[in-house]
């Protein structure tokens, strides 16, 4: 057991840890973390990818998504999220990853050069968001439209399975669509205090 586990597991030591502010949910083994932007092993390049001379640990692995974005500017910033989220499979977890990650930039000072970038990089999460919301509501209609067509033609004993498969994509496709919302919801409520560039977000509840 390495000495940091170790002390972990202990009370006294635990909450020492905690006070002086060297206890930290973030893994220290490199490469365990979530790779939503993808990266390489390798010398630096001058293009979306991002590099490390080694595999890194979590925090300076998405301190370097960041680092990397304020290299562009305009355009080239949303052609770089657009290159990892393109490549990333889960699209709604990527984009609450960077809306929750940009928040926290936001709160950590006033450097206007990056607030700008930041505010750029949470307007192209909403616009996804919008997107994939329009999507959803888009397939729920084809599905239903079919469903409806489809319970002409089959017998009367399968109708009860049927009408139960409907109720389940409905559901299904509801509860896609009120994270989506609620993810855009919270981003347009993300509002700045003039003067001092101090972010709030205002937390949706679920009923």
């Amino acid at each position: 057991m390495k000495i940091k586990q170790w002390l972990l597991s202990r009370m006294v030591p635990q909450n020492m840890l905690a006070e002086l502010g060297g206890r930290s949910a973030y893994s220290t083994q490199p490469g365990n973390f979530t790779a939503y932007f993808q990266y390489k092993i390798a010398p630096y390049q001058s293009d979306y990818y991002l590099y490390f001379p080694k595999e890194p640990f979590a925090i300076r692995y998405t301190n370097e998504i960041f680092n990397k974005l304020y290299e562009y500017q305009g355009y080239d910033i949303i052609k770089y999220l657009e290159f990892h989220y393109s490549r990333y499979p889960y699209k709604e977890d990527f984009l609450k990853f960077l809306s929750y990650e940009i928040l926290v930039r936001q709160q950590k000072g006033p450097n206007k050069s990056r607030y700008l970038k930041l505010h750029a990089t949470q307007t192209w999460v909403t616009e996804r968001q919008q997107e994939r919301e329009q999507q959803l509501r888009t397939d729920l209609q084809v599905e239903l439209k079919a469903a409806i067509e489809n319970r002409q033609s089959i017998s009367p004993e399968d109708k009860e399975q049927e009408i139960q498969a409907i109720q389940d994509k409905v559901m299904h496709r509801m509860h896609q669509f009120m994270d989506t919302t609620e993810e855009r919801m919270a981003a347009m409520t993300r509002s700045l205090v003039t003067g001092n560039m101090v972010f709030t977000m205002i937390p949706m509840q679920k009923n």
